[in-house]
């Protein structure tokens, strides 16, 4: 069994950043069998080139954020992780529509707004997050606008003790998920 020897990853890195295309060419040799086996059965396999070029991307992109460069395939690995689940959550969000309701659909010209707005009496929101401590909500805000932030760079940013983040966090989803005004029927 032969050994394999991990490239210096900082000095990679640190030629990508520089520009040097042939860097970028190792480590994107070196991330792709990485994202494939993270990547996995995670998505269809139709989307397995979207999630494979996404994670490649932001590979490309933000390597040079990497605190330790020794950690670049667990890094690569949490980035094709989360392009995965991007995709898998978009699709979530797409509803297929048949030719039969674009037909029905292609028959209205206009929206009755009135009516819609009528049929949402369900406080917005924007109305739960009011009933939130503000710690809690800004901890919410931080993470809904930052999706990539670290809970170090929320700590700074919120002047908080990290620890408190994720218990934080999830009391706040848990208040949201729960209020009244905000439960699906």
């Amino acid at each position: 069994m032969e050994s394999t020897v991990s490239p210096d990853w900082n000095d990679l890195i640190t030629r990508h950043e520089a520009g040097d295309m042939h860097a970028t060419t190792e480590l994107v040799r070196a991330a792709l069998p990485i994202i494939t086996r993270a990547i996995g059965r995670r998505v269809r396999p139709a989307d397995l080139d979207d999630a494979t070029q996404e994670a490649l991307c932001t590979v490309v992109n933000k390597v040079g954020g990497i605190v330790t460069p020794a950690a670049f395939p667990t890094w690569v690995s949490v980035v094709a992780r989360r392009a995965a689940f991007d995709i898998v959550r978009r699709q979530r969000r797409t509803v297929p529509v048949g030719e039969a309701t674009l037909d029905r659909l292609r028959g209205h010209d206009t929206v009755d707004v009135d009516a819609i707005a009528t049929r949402l009496d369900a406080p917005r929101i924007e109305d739960e997050m009011d009933r939130l401590t503000s710690r809690e909500r800004d901890v919410v805000w931080y993470f809904a606008n930052n999706e990539d932030a670290s809970y170090a760079d929320a700590a700074e940013r919120l002047a908080c003790p990290i620890g408190s983040l994720g218990p934080t966090r999830q009391r706040a989803l848990r208040k949201l998920r729960d209020a009244p005004g905000l439960a699906v029927a």
